[in-house]
């Protein structure tokens, strides 16, 4: 009950979120991706402003840290890291939540969808373009670490937690590269 009041302010801001996402020219593209929601989408406005103005998609990246820096990822300086390494690194977990939780939905079931062991992602129809890149992703890490890819008891591929974590943030790193390309066509 103590949270109700809470829960229908943000309801309030939800609903006028999407509703300014809704009038964006590049609306239409965000909804012909499968899984892109329109929360999702306004969240990351929101985040990020007028993202056909930064001056590249790694800025994009940056401001929703997902940059590499010193050849480490935004928000893991490395080990020894001073105070002044984690305020250069300007990790914030909410900012940072944003673009995950899109990405989560993009590939399907929360992040967890895996294709069938073996299969040929980019002959199957029924996939959508980021579970294909995330499958093909996946098996690229896999290789890339020695860490084979298994199959499961569902027939399904199964990965290292490692390349799991690898691919999904490859695969959010494409989605925001083509919003930002749709976003400066628009």
């Amino acid at each position: 009950m103590a949270m109700m009041p809470l829960d229908n302010q943000r309801e309030v801001y939800e609903k006028a979120m999407v509703k300014a996402a809704k009038r964006l020219p590049v609306y239409a593209w965000v909804k012909g991706v499968k899984g892109f929601g329109d929360i999702s989408f306004a969240t990351i406005v929101g985040e990020c402003g007028d993202i056909g103005s930064y001056k590249s998609v790694s800025a994009v990246w940056k401001r929703l840290r997902l940059a590499v820096m010193s050849g480490n990822r935004q928000g893991a300086p490395g080990e020894g890291a001073t105070k002044d390494d984690w305020v250069a690194h300007g990790y914030n977990k909410q900012r940072r939540s944003v673009s995950y939780v899109a990405r989560e939905h993009v590939i399907g079931g929360m992040g967890k969808w895996r294709p069938v062991f073996g299969e040929d992602v980019w002959a199957n129809p029924d996939l959508t373009y980021y579970q294909k890149v995330y499958a093909d992703r996946a098996r690229y890490e896999a290789a890339k670490l020695d860490m084979p890819v298994t199959e499961a008891a569902s027939g399904k591929e199964s990965y290292k937690k490692h390349v799991s974590n690898r691919a999904h943030r490859y695969v959010e790193k494409r989605l925001l590269r083509n919003l930002y390309i749709e976003w400066r066509r628009a």
